[in-house]
C-alpha cells in the first residue's frame, strides 16, 4: 500500500481574510499573484497566490516555488484547511504481474471526514502516480487483493471488506482478501479462487453492507458446493467499525484466531423463522401477478425484501436470506436501515399486506398497519 497525506492547493476562505487579502494586493481577483510565502524566509517573493471565488466564496489557492507545503502556509496564514489522505493498493495478477489499483480519497476537516470515495485505475506506463481511470475493467480483470498469496494458501482464507482490512490481517501472517468494488459487488467467479482452501473465514464489517457482503459471498460458495465456509462476528464492534478498529481496541491475532476455531459452518447455523411451505406458492403468485397497467410482470423476491426491510413498522423484523432465496422473519431484529424507495408505486405493499395477515396474524392485529411510509 502506498499512503500520502497533504493539504489541497486551494481551500475557501473567511470574507474578512478574503477582503484583507484583496486590500493587501490592490484587489487583483483571479490573477496569479507573486508574493513572499509567510513559511520561510523568502527573499524572492517565490509563492504563487491566486485570490478568487467559487459559486461566490472567497477562495484563495496557493504554490510556494521553494518548497514549503500548503500545510505549512495555511499555518503562517492562519487559516483552517482541510487534509486530504490517499491510499493506493496494486492488484496482482495470479502470475504477480501488476493488474490495476484501487484509490481511497478522504477528506478531513478539524479531524472529522468530511467525504470518502474510490477510484480504479490503471497506472501508466514508467509512472509511479499517474492512473489511467477510464473504463478499467474492460482493459484489465476484475480479480481478488492479493490474488497470488490467495491462489497458494493451503490453510484459511479469510475474506474481509476492504483492503486495509486485508492487510491488517496479511502482516500478521494470515491469507486475507477483499473484493476490490467493494462489499456490495462479490462476483461469483471470486469462488474458484478461494474453493482450494481449508476454511473460508469470512469477517463482514459491522454495518448493513457487511451483512450483504457475508450473504453474497456465502451463497456463491455454498451454491457451488463448498460447505467450509464460517462467520466471525468480531465482538465489541460499534456500529460500521471493522476489524481495523478491532485491533486498535488492544483485541490480538491470537485471540481472533481462536475466535475463528469456535465457529460452525454457515449451512449449519441456527435457522431464522423462514416463509416456506405456502410462502413459496405466495411468492410465486407475487412473481406472476397483474400490475396495474395489466401486464405481467415478474416480481423479483428483493422487491419484497427491500419494502420491508425499509417500512416504518416492519424493518428490522424481517430480510432477505439470499443463501436460500427466502424473506425471513429474524429471530432478532437486525439494526434499523434508512428509509428507501418503495418498489412499483405500492402495489407491492397491498401483496404483502395481505401475506402477513394471513401467515402471521399475530403481527398483524390489524390489516392496516402496513401502509406507505
Amino acid at each position: 500500500m502506498k499512503y500520502k497525506t497533504y493539504a489541497p492547493g486551494s481551500i475557501e476562505v473567511p470574507k474578512e481574510i478574503y477582503q484583507q487579502l484583496l486590500s493587501e494586493h490592490e484587489q487583483k481577483l483571479d490573477s496569479w499573484l507573486t508574493v513572499k510565502c509567510p513559511a520561510h524566509d523568502d527573499q524572492k517573493a517565490s509563492l504563487g497566490l491566486l485570490i478568487t471565488q467559487e459559486q461566490g466564496r472567497p477562495r484563495i489557492a496557493v504554490h510556494c516555488h521553494a518548497g514549503c507545503s500548503n500545510e505549512e502556509i495555511y499555518k503562517e496564514l492562519g487559516l483552517e484547511y482541510p487534509t486530504i489522505e490517499e491510499s493506493y493498493w496494486d492488484y496482482k495478477k495470479a502470475n504477480g504481474d501488476y493488474s490495476h489499483t484501487k484509490l481511497k480519497k478522504e477528506i478531513f476537516k478539524n479531524g472529522v471526514r468530511k467525504s470518502k470515495s474510490y477510484a480504479i485505475g490503471i497506472r501508466k506506463k514508467n509512472s509511479f502516480d499517474d492512473y489511467d481511470f477510464d473504463k478499467v475493467f474492460e482493459k484489465t480483470e476484475d480479480i481478488l487483493y492479493n490474488l497470488p498469496q490467495v491462489l497458494k494458501a493451503t490453510d484459511d482464507i479469510y475474506l474481509v471488506e476492504g483492503e486495509k482490512c486485508a492487510d491488517e490481517l496479511i502482516k500478521n501472517g494470515l491469507t486475507a482478501t477483499t473484493a476490490c468494488k467493494g462489499g456490495g459487488f462479490w462476483n461469483p467467479e471470486f469462488v474458484k479462487s478461494i474453493e482450494h482452501a481449508n476454511r473460508i473465514i469470512i469477517i463482514p464489517d459491522n454495518d448493513d453492507t457487511g451483512v450483504l457482503y457475508l450473504n453474497k459471498i456465502s451463497k456463491s460458495l455454498l451454491d457451488k458446493g463448498y460447505e467450509e465456509v464460517y462467520r466471525l462476528n468480531l465482538p465489541g464492534l460499534d456500529k460500521k467499525e471493522d476489524i481495523y478498529d478491532w485491533f486498535r481496541k488492544g483485541n490480538t491475532i491470537e485471540e481472533l484466531q481462536a475466535l475463528a476455531l469456535k465457529q460452525i459452518t454457515v449451512k449449519d447455523l441456527p435457522a431464522t423463522t423462514s416463509f416456506s411451505g405456502s410462502s413459496l406458492a405466495w411468492q410465486k403468485k407475487l412473481e406472476m401477478r397483474p400490475t396495474k397497467q395489466g401486464s405481467q410482470i415478474a416480481s423479483t423476491l428483493n422487491n419484497y425484501a427491500h419494502i420491508l426491510q425499509n417500512h416504518p413498522t416492519w424493518k428490522g423484523v424481517f430480510a432477505e436470506n439470499l443463501m436460500v432465496g427466502e424473506i425471513v422473519k429474524l429471530a432478532s431484529p437486525i439494526p434499523k436501515v434508512d428509509p428507501g424507495r418503495m418498489a412499483d408505486n405500492g402495489s407491492d405493499l397491498i401483496a404483502l399486506k395481505i401475506w402477513i395477515h394471513e401467515n402471521y396474524p399475530e403481527l398483524d392485529p390489524s390489516t392496516d398497519m402496513l401502509h406507505d411510509g
